[in-house]
């Protein structure tokens, strides 16, 4: 029978298990600062941890570098997920340094405040770890300058790559002509989806914020008055009656 994989959800939880014993580590419900981040690195050592989830725990450049060193020293880890926090160029070089010592396994770094040089650094160590067939930097804010850079990185290194995704980066017309320019015609990008936000797409076309501004005067008041109306309606109708009679 195969064994029970534990899930430690908390920091509270961080206990002394066997080093036997398959571990999924899940504490997006925690906040790690320098000193939690710490006390995890400390605890993992070389246990038996498959999947490390530190998405929306807050965690910075600063924080997230004792993290990378002990993930740096465990040979059982498979997937890091760093998503939705707020890390930044810097953070990105060191998790591209990471990748380069533990290429096997899978991260997750959407929705940071990664830009155009933690980019390129991401996507030559991912492109150089040859198990990767995708790249996800969505919501990071790019922009054109990192679209290039991440294009002429897959020029310089494809790898196995045929997949990116650069969705929600503030890519415009001009990012379109350099991914066109630029990037391998084996790689299928994806940036822009049919749900396009409203902020990022009324950036390009102000006539939405007009329209915007137009419309909402008039839903805030049939939302405002609707439940009267019916009274006004009725007030109408008893009116009309008594002008036939």
């Amino acid at each position: 029978m195969a064994a029970l994989t534990r899930e430690v959800r908390t920091l509270s939880e961080l206990q002394d298990y066997p080093l036997t014993e398959t571990l999924r580590v899940c504490l997006s419900s925690e906040q790690l600062g320098v000193t939690e981040a710490e006390t995890v690195a400390g605890w993992l050592g070389e246990r038996r941890v498959e999947y490390l989830d530190f998405s929306r725990t807050g965690l910075t450049d600063k924080s997230l570098i004792p993290l990378l060193t002990a993930i740096k020293q465990n040979s059982h880890i498979q997937i890091v997920d760093l998503s939705s926090n707020q890390i930044g160029d810097t953070g990105a070089i060191a998790i591209a340094e990471t990748i380069t010592l533990r290429k096997r396994i899978t991260w997750h770094v959407t929705c940071n405040n990664i830009r155009a040089s933690g980019a390129e650094a991401l996507v030559r160590a991912l492109a150089n770890a040859r198990h990767n067939y995708s790249i996800d930097l969505s919501e990071n804010g790019l922009g054109n300058e990192g679209a290039l850079k991440v294009a002429l990185a897959l020029k310089d290194i494809r790898g196995n790559i045929r997949h990116l995704y650069l969705r929600y980066n503030g890519i415009d017309d001009e990012g379109d002509r350099l991914l066109a320019k630029n990037l391998p015609q084996a790689v299928e990008v994806t940036y822009r989806t049919e749900a396009i936000r409203l902020s990022e797409y009324a950036i390009r076309h102000p006539w939405v914020y007009l329209l915007a501004l137009f419309f909402l005067p008039i839903a805030i008041f049939f939302i405002m008055f609707e439940p009267f109306l019916p009274l006004l309606n009725d007030g109408v109708t008893g009116l009309k009656h008594r002008r036939t009679i």
